[in-house]
């Protein structure tokens, strides 16, 4: 199966706030959960960010609580929302052997499928949005940290030699409302795309060339 990287930037996103609404929900001490633990006494303007952290993650406040998207969602960006974006992608000749690397792949049947191989280095962003910049600088620092926590398992799920950065973005004023508050997360990685060859018995084994002998004045 060919690997997607907006998909499994977005199915992680999804099982990791599930994981944390989970977690909070389970645990007897709430001061000893993931969020209290990692947000800490952290507050602007006296509001504690633990509290912003329970409304929109683990949906306290039900029209506030995050959603994520692949690609930017205009109509959500008031909301809390993830949109996670691709907005770079090379082929990655460094981790590349000479040729395609042939080799073949095994179902439950032991029967084997003739596969090639690819690398490719990505860069991600993740554009936090909300019309409440409290609610934004709870999102991009949630993604820190989850992202620095996980860093080992995403690399085993394929995202290899994980690289964090953030920024702040500018937006087309004209297009996005002035409520609109935003700041992106981004990350690069690479990874390896496998493509399968349903029936390797068609591949061309010949070329054959016609054509008619020519004298060169005619050109």
């Amino acid at each position: 199966m060919i690997y997607i990287p907006e998909i499994a930037v977005e199915t992680f996103l999804l099982q990791i706030i599930a994981f944390v609404k989970e977690e909070y929900l389970k645990n007897t001490d709430k001061k000893q959960s993931f969020l209290a633990v990692n947000f800490g006494s952290n507050s602007i303007d006296g509001v504690s960010l633990v509290d912003f952290a329970k409304q929109i993650l683990l949906g306290e406040t039900k029209n506030r609580q995050v959603k994520t998207t692949i690609g930017f969602n205009l109509e959500r960006a008031v909301f809390p929302t993830y949109h996670v974006i691709i907005p770079s992608e090379e082929y990655n000749a460094e981790v590349d052997a000479i040729g395609t690397d042939e080799g073949y792949i095994y179902n439950a049947e032991h029967e084997g499928s003739n596969q090639r191989t690819r690398g490719f280095k990505t860069s991600v962003s993740i554009i936090c949005t909300s019309s409440n910049l409290t609610e934004v600088i709870v999102l991009y620092n949630f993604l820190k940290i989850v992202f620095i926590n996980y860093r080992a398992e995403l690399d085993l799920a394929g995202m290899r030699d994980l690289k964090l950065g953030g920024q702040e973005l500018t937006l087309q004023q004209d297009l996005i409302p002035l409520n609109i508050h935003h700041r992106i997360f981004t990350f690069s990685f690479f990874y390896e795309y496998n493509v399968v060859n349903l029936d390797p018995k068609q591949n061309i084994s010949s070329l054959n060339f016609e054509g008619n002998i020519t004298d060169g004045q005619d050109y």
